[in-house]
Order: C-alpha cells, then sequence, then structure tokens
C-alpha cells in the first residue's frame, strides 16, 4: 500500500505501520523518491520472484535497517529516506550507523556491497 500526505498518527499510517504493508509519503515527495517507493513495494510484495542467491540469508540486519539500506543505495539522501519511511531522520542515521557496524562497513557504498554479497536485496 503507498499512501500520500499521511501524517504520523493517521488511520493510514497507523494501518500500514501496524500491518507493514506499505509505505505512506508526503504530498510534496519528490519524483525520485515515488519511483524507489514503488519498487521497495514492488520487491517486498513479490512472493514468486527467486532469491538473489541459493545460501540462506543470515538474520544480520532488521528490515528496518535493509528498508534503510535499500534507499540509500538507490542515491538517496537521509532526509529523503526519512520521510519514504516516515522516520527522522536520526532514526535513519541510526538504522545506518547500526548496519554498518553489523556489516563492518566502513560507509554506504561498502554497507550496499557487503549487503548484497550476503544475500539482502538492497
Amino acid at each position: 500500500m503507498l499512501g500520500f500526505g499521511g501524517r504520523e498518527g493517521s488511520k493510514s499510517a497507523r494501518l500500514i505501520e501496524r500491518t507493514r504493508t506499505g509505505l505512506v509519503l508526503p504530498d510534496s515527495a519528490e519524483p525520485e523518491l515515488l519511483v524507489s517507493a514503488v519498487n521497495l513495494l514492488i520487491r517486498e510484495h513479490r512472493p514468486e520472484s527467486p532469491p538473489r542467491s541459493k545460501r540462506p540469508r543470515p538474520a544480520l540486519l532488521t528490515s528496518r535497517q535493509e528498508q534503510v539500506l535499500e534507499l540509500a543505495a538507490r542515491g538517496l539522501t537521509n532526509v529523503q529516506v526519512a520521510s519514504a519511511l516516515e522516520l527522522s531522520e536520526g532514526t535513519v542515521k541510526r538504522h545506518l550507523f547500526d548496519a554498518f557496524r553489523r556489516l563492518s562497513a566502513n560507509s554506504r557504498i561498502d554497507a550496499v556491497n557487503r549487503a548484497r554479497a550476503m544475500g539482502y536485496a538492497v
């Protein structure tokens, strides 16, 4: 589900957060952000797609860290990622920091490459 103009606490935002089935973007979202959000939702809700790797993926990253890393991999800034996922910029920074630590990465590019090598779809 992709919603627009959602505010924290709105019915659509609460439904999406509770069911973890989509994203709520602000009405002022840039086109690149909309495209990234749609691609992320398509990938998350396509069970018939083949796995990227035959190796089982270790549960190293949380699903939210993976989402943040996915959007960062598409070149979105922390502010844009925060807007797409309805988080604060500080929360995005924290998810990235934790992902870097868990992946032993030194940068966004390093984190993305390491996550992909481990089978994450970022």
